[in-house]
């Protein structure tokens, strides 16, 4: 079995997944309907189909759908056989191996309603879940198949099997629904001892068709409402009509501005169930929805914010007239059709604005709020702010304690934050220095506090350069408790600043926010005349004053997306439309989900030698299973460094000189590098570097090798390292240049290559294809323990120098990617010139590869690749002319 990706280009972060498993006609009857739906009503979702026949027009139709789709990643997985009823969950239980992801495993004829991002959040703690009707009296009513979860665990397995000899237990020659319920429900009380059930929630297997439903099911075997039907058809409509407007949202999973390092199942359910998080996910509903209302046609695409980019920005369609962009102001991001929005202030309060957010938006130095009456809500506003102690960054349990006394608190903000880099008048150091000098000239004890997203050494620094009698550094108890103390509150543009006006203190504002229209702009030259004439200010002047600011703004500008009624106009400075929150019943339902997980069941104990048998087994499974992975483990911690030290006598050191005065050209793997007709420029270099995959002659995913001369092939390589087990067909060296340009991507590549970069991850691929490349061999990674001793035996492999490779983990606090690692040494030749094919940071995917990397899957991929292409930009390319970065359409260079 292998996967294949039929969707658009691009990386999948993708740690869950839904997997239909169905016949070709089963899918061409009802499956467009459940990929519309899971486009338009649940983006950013994981779609794998396993079509048990092989259905070729089934196959077309699974490929058309796939090139329309701009959030959902769609996968065939694809079999050399037809799949035998009774081995179906011998095929799911294969899926679940490969991928290691949890997975909903789909009836076809489903359609989706709502967002599904908080599915895994609820079935967190189980092995599997499914539908449950325990009062039935035959085993075969007691489940129901239209939907059950699998974690990817060994328990799982073992619950698979066990259901699958069931069914080759049965001895008709056919095998109907209620047979399989029956062999799913006796597996589930054979593999009871072991296995964490949990009932599937009636909202995700729903079949009477109930407003609160997530997903509807079996829908082919019943006659749906005619509200179902009519919801079909307007998605259907939507997807098959020409999109004009894109709602980008940053995923919710993943990191903000870069990837973490940890990104494993728990932690990623714990980001996606933040309240402030599920609001993003809202804000970028409502748009779509706003552009529906509208006569416009819109899609939601998720994508980590770094992979927001010019790059993605140029491949949207001519059709396009709106794009929202998510946390950016327009100097990051400049594109005609752009509008910008952002979560301001508050985890519930979105601005929507043409610039940018903040100071770049409309409403900065705006004094429209002076002529704004209130709105009726506001007093409940301000009172569930207090009485909630509602902020946008948590409050740690570590900073419980009794606050020190104090005059003025000053929150500080996190060092690099966007809000100062475009938006503030004084850097961060500045900022605490004039504060300290202003409290030791008045004798006004100041309260400095620490961000709680700030992870460097700044607040630390300051304390030891300025802390004083009148300068105190403290973070205990919660930021309310320090704002109802406070006399006053000074911000460079903190949302903070937002907060004191709720609690009516007198604000200082030393950058450029949106709120200093209402409270006393400070610069270092004018804090004491400022501070003295904000602390005598009547409170009523200021109390009305702050009232109608935070009235218009939340409620006027602001979109506070938990509201049931909003102001719906475009304009947001313009006169108010209030109506109608269309995604308020949505968030509702989503706000009141079961965030910790679904309480786990037991079965009543049945069966007890089947139960002992099936036991019994599994542990077996599991003991082998733990003493293999112990053994390795032993192994690699006692031999690793005396099997490193002893393959690095096979090794030379490479020598630089090769490269003195030499065109280089650095072609790496980029899916982007395959649009381009870069290749011929490629192999005019003096010298060509291909990394890892990298062979020139591997054979495009597009091309049928039916009317191929076989003599042409070299042969095969699957690639464990993928989720999908892909399988590579790679031709022979000398093939002739009309074969290698018929069948693979030489006209973007080229097909010189002087030096291949083994790769130190994988042994079978370092055998595959070091008989294909007769060029020099280089092992840029100091991980030799990974060489294998084939390709030492057989060839002269290389080494860089361990420095390159040191020096960059220490710089840049993780581990490089070869390419960095090569782009590093080069720059340290005497080369005439480097330039860069085939990178763009895994902003495109992989050239071959089309599922993800087995560590990226489980959440502990090493790398960073918004940290790599920064170090490429700002450290190599502004600072070494000799480099240049080729990008994907021309050979112009971009810096």
């Amino acid at each position: 079995m292998k996967l294949t990706k039929v969707s658009r280009e691009r990386n999948d972060w993708h740690f869950w997944q839904v997997l239909v498993v169905c016949s070709g006609a089963e899918f061409l009857a009802s499956g467009p309907s459940l990929v519309q739906s899971l486009e338009l009503n649940s983006p950013d979702t994981r779609l794998v189909v396993l079509l048990t026949d092989g259905d070729s027009a089934a196959r077309l139709l699974l490929r058309d759908l796939g090139q329309k789709l701009l959030s959902v990643a769609l996968y065939e997985a694809q079999l050399e056989t037809a799949v035998p009823c009774r081995d179906r969950y011998v095929h799911v239980a294969a899926i679940l191996e490969m991928t290691q992801m949890h997975t909903l495993l789909l009836q076809v004829d489903s359609f989706v309603r709502r967002d599904l991002s908080l599915l895994p959040t609820e079935l967190q703690k189980c092995d599997c879940s499914i539908p449950l009707r325990l009062e039935r009296e035959r085993s075969q009513d007691r489940v129901r198949l239209s939907s059950i979860w699998l974690a990817p665990t060994y328990n799982t397995q073992s619950l698979l099997k066990e259901a699958t000899r069931y069914l080759h237990g049965h001895k008709a020659a056919t095998l109907t629904e209620m047979v399989e319920r029956k062999a799913f429900y006796n597996a589930l009380v054979r593999c009871s001892d072991f296995v964490r059930l949990v009932p599937m929630p009636i909202k995700f297997c729903d079949r009477k068709d109930t407003a609160s439903a997530y997903i509807l099911s079996d829908l082919a075997t019943r006659v749906a409402d005619a509200h179902v039907r009519e919801e079909q058809d307007r998605v259907k409509t939507r997807f098959d009509a020409p999109v004009t407007d894109i709602v980008y949202y940053p995923k919710q999973d993943v990191g903000t501005k870069a990837i973490l390092k940890n990104n494993h199942f728990k932690l990623r359910l714990s980001r996606l169930s933040r309240p402030g998080r599920i609001y993003w996910r809202f804000m970028a509903r409502f748009l779509a929805e706003r552009a529906w209302s509208n006569g416009r046609n819109a899609r939601i695409v998720a994508l980590p914010q770094w992979e927001i980019t010019p790059e993605e920005l140029q491949k949207l369609g001519r059709d396009v007239s709106h794009i929202y962009l998510p946390h950016m102001i327009r100097e990051q991001l400049r594109h005609p059709k752009a509008r910008y929005y952002m979560q301001e202030l508050l985890p519930d309060l979105f601005t929507v604005d043409e610039n940018g957010w903040g100071a770049a938006s409309k409403a900065f130095n705006c004094s429209d709020f002076l002529r704004h009456d209130p709105d009726p809500r506001l007093d409940a506003f301000l009172a569930k702010i207090r009485t909630s102690r509602i902020t946008k960054a948590p409050q740690a349990k570590s900073q419980q304690g009794e606050l020190p006394t104090f005059a003025i608190l000053v929150p500080l903000q996190v060092p690099g934050d966007d809000a100062l880099i475009h938006h503030a008048n004084i850097d961060l150091e500045g900022f605490v220095e004039t504060l300290a000098g202003f409290a030791n000239r008045a004798r006004v004890t100041v309260l400095f506090r620490k961000h709680p997203y700030d992870e460097t050494t700044f607040y630390d620094r300051m304390k030891e350069r300025f802390a004083s009698e009148h300068v105190v550094f403290d973070s205990r108890g919660h930021i309310h408790d320090a704002l109802e103390q406070a006399k006053a509150v000074a911000v460079i543009n903190s949302g903070v600043g937002f907060e004191a006006m709720i609690y009516n203190k007198p604000l200082l504002s030393f950058g450029r926010a949106v709120y200093d229209e209402a409270v006393g702009r400070v610069t270092n030259d004018n804090i004491d005349d400022v501070y003295a004439q904000i602390i005598s200010e009547n409170e009523q002047t200021r109390t009305e004053r702050y009232r109608r600011f935070i009235s218009w703004y939340v409620f006027a500008v602001g979109i506070k997306i938990n509201e049931q009624i909003l102001n719906l106009a475009e304009d947001r400075i313009a006169t108010p439309a209030y109506g109608e929150n269309p995604v308020y019943p949505n968030l509702v339902a989503d706000e009141s989900a079961d965030v910790r997980g679904v309480k786990v069941v037991k079965l009543k104990p049945k069966q007890p030698w089947m139960r002992l048998r099936a036991r019994s087994e599994h542990m077996l499974r599991y003991w082998k299973r733990a003493f293999s992975r112990r053994w390795r483990r032993f192994r690699k911690t006692n031999t690793i460094q005396y099997d490193s030290k002893l393959k690095a006598l096979f090794l030379r050191d490479l020598d630089e000189s090769v490269f003195a005065g030499k065109t280089v050209a650095l072609v790496g793997n980029a899916s982007s590098l395959g649009l381009s007709a870069n290749g011929a420029e490629i192999d005019r270099h003096d010298i060509v570097i291909r990394m890892n995959l990298g062979y020139p002659l591997t054979v495009r995913r597009d091309v049928d090798l039916a009317d191929t001369d076989r003599k042409w092939v070299q042969g095969q390589f699957v690639d464990m390292k993928s989720t999908g087990r892909e399988g590579f067909t790679l031709l022979r060296p000398d093939a002739p240049e009309d074969v290698a340009r018929r069948l693979t991507n030489i006209q973007a590549t080229g097909r010189k290559t002087d030096i291949w970069s083994c790769s130190t991850s994988d042994r079978n691929r370092q055998v595959t294809y070091a008989p294909v490349f007769d060029c020099t061999k280089v092992a840029c990674h100091p991980a030799y323990h990974h060489l294998s001793w084939k390709l030492l035996l057989k060839n002269t492999v290389m080494r860089m120098p361990q420095s390159v490779f040191e020096d960059l983990t220490t710089s840049l606090q993780l581990e490089p990617t070869s390419g960095l690692i090569w782009i590093e040494y080069l720059t340290r030749t005497s080369m005439k010139s480097l330039d860069l094919y085939g990178f763009d940071f895994f902003a495109s995917g992989h050239i071959t590869r089309t599922t993800p990397n087995v560590l990226s899957a489980s959440g502990t991929w090493p790398h960073d690749p918004a940290i790599e292409r920064a170090y490429v930009f700002e450290t190599v390319l502004k600072t070494d002319a000799r480099v240049c970065l080729v990008t994907r359409d021309t050979l112009d260079t971009t810096a």
